[in-house]
């Protein structure tokens, strides 16, 4: 699976998104949109401290990560779900 004249796609370093269970994985590739508009990802506080300690992380610091790596699955599912 090559790229045709030298170009490439760039791909994310997903750190995060490995590390979740199925569930969680699904919940952050949710985009449905609900009466109060789309749905927003937050993770669990038990979920938070666990990936802290296995990255070596700090929280805000995970919080960005998780979305980041959420903005660019999307983005890469459905394409530009915001357009301006």
């Amino acid at each position: 699976m090559g790229y045709k004249n030298g170009s490439f796609k760039f791909l994310m370093q997903l750190k995060i998104y490995p590390l979740l269970s199925t569930r969680s994985k699904r919940a952050m590739r949710r985009i449905k949109k609900t009466h109060r508009g789309y749905y927003g990802y937050f993770p669990r506080y038990n979920l938070l401290n666990r990936l802290c300690a296995e990255l070596s992380m700090a929280e805000s610091e995970v919080l960005i990560q998780i979305q980041k790596e959420r903005e660019f699955l999307l983005k890469e599912q459905h394409g530009n779900l915001y357009p301006q």
